[in-house]
């Protein structure tokens, strides 16, 4: 099989023929609408209509996905103060996409969102109370009183770590595609988290000491992945299963290919089409009986 590209666009293709050769002749197949594939990526195609318009609509989360709406609604308007750092750097991150800004402002945005979902999300009360216990322990095991002094007054509450908030935002979301524990993941992707730390840093603040660890596609990568499992944590808190968040971004082949570059997993999601897809499936791109 042949794969011609007849028009190339910035972030894929849009359309393309396929040229097939038979014991009957030669069989062209033509195939339109914006791919979310990257050109990079793509290695071949079959007739199938994969990178129809009927394809990439199964990748598009519907009202339908939603067990009840109801509730999804108000769980949004429940937590949207809370939320609402985070929804600022989301949308900061959309503008630069939709006027194809690309800086490193995007990664700093990204980043920016891990912490504001973060900060939603901390129970500071528990955290309050750990960090007493903790801090009891330590000045307990001083013996000069000089120095359960100095610890008494000078060790404060400090808030949970970027550090720590950048594992928990990213194994809460990977968890959606892949069952794994706390330890296994921070032991799989130390690296990888200790490089988005330091470049934060190093574009956050003045220093000599550090120096830049990722490049501007990995920088691209990170931010682009940060992005959409804000959209996986949230879709799922407002009730939508992990099961068919799966599905939907295991036809996004966009995220399919940042989870895996980032964090070496493959998202698993093939399946049955959920009932609206099924019943719609034939309004999108009409077929031949």
């Amino acid at each position: 099989m042949k794969i011609n590209l007849i028009e190339n666009m910035p972030a894929g293709l849009n359309k393309l023929s396929l040229i097939e050769e038979n014991q009957e002749g030669i069989d062209i197949h033509e195939y339109l609408g914006y791919c979310n594939f990257k050109r990079n990526i793509l290695s071949t195609l079959d007739n199938s209509g994969m990178d129809t318009n009927n394809f990439k609509s199964i990748s598009i989360f519907k009202i339908t996905d939603f067990s009840d709406l109801k509730e999804a609604l108000n769980y949004w308007f429940e937590h949207y103060e809370a939320l609402y750092n985070a929804q600022q750097a989301h949308s900061r991150i959309l503008l630069d996409e939709n006027v194809k800004i690309i800086t490193v402002n995007k990664y700093l945005a990204a980043m920016q969102l891990i912490e504001g979902y973060s900060q939603a999300y901390a129970d500071e009360k528990e955290a309050v109370k750990d960090f007493k216990k903790r801090k009891e322990e330590i000045i307990a095991k001083l013996q000069d009183e000089d120095d359960k002094d100095y610890i008494e007054t000078g060790l404060m509450m400090p808030g949970i770590t970027f550090r720590e908030a950048v594992i928990n935002y990213y194994l809460k979301g990977i968890s959606i595609f892949k069952i794994t524990n706390e330890g296994e993941f921070r032991e799989a992707h130390k690296t990888t988290i200790s490089k988005i730390v330091n470049d934060r840093n190093f574009y956050t603040h003045s220093s000599k000491r550090l120096k830049p660890k990722l490049d501007f596609e990995e920088l691209m990568d990170i931010a682009a992945v940060t992005k959409e499992l804000y959209r996986c944590l949230i879709l799922n808190s407002m009730g939508i299963g992990k099961e068919l968040i799966c599905y939907r971004f295991y036809h996004n082949r966009s995220m399919y290919s940042w989870v895996y570059k980032v964090f070496q997993i493959k998202i698993e999601g093939e399946g049955k089409l959920p009932d609206f897809d099924r019943e719609m499936w034939h309004f999108f791109d009409p077929k031949d009986d």
